[in-house]
């Protein structure tokens, strides 16, 4: 599953693979043309539960794990993507 979700100067790209495993392997991208925009909530429902490791790509952060969490609820700052894995 993938997608786009985008206005004139903001876009949100999200990609869902699901692992020979049956483990979900999803990225989420916020990027908006105005380095000032805010961030923005993201609420994933991947239609089962399950434990999920986070990585984020910021400013600040380099793929780090951020978090291991059983709720996909996230605030992406502008120009940022986190890597969901389920575990």
């Amino acid at each position: 599953e993938h997608g786009t979700n985008y206005t004139l100067d903001s876009y949100e790209i999200f990609g869902t693979i699901i692992a020979p495993n049956g483990k979900v392997l999803s990225v989420i991208t916020h990027y908006n043309d105005d380095d000032t925009a805010g961030s923005r909530t993201v609420s994933i429902d991947f239609g089962k539960t399950g434990r999920y490791e986070v990585y984020l790509l910021d400013a600040e952060h380099d793929g780090e794990l951020i978090q291991t969490t059983d709720t996909l609820v996230f605030e992406l700052s502008n120009q940022s993507a986190i890597l969901i894995k389920e575990i």
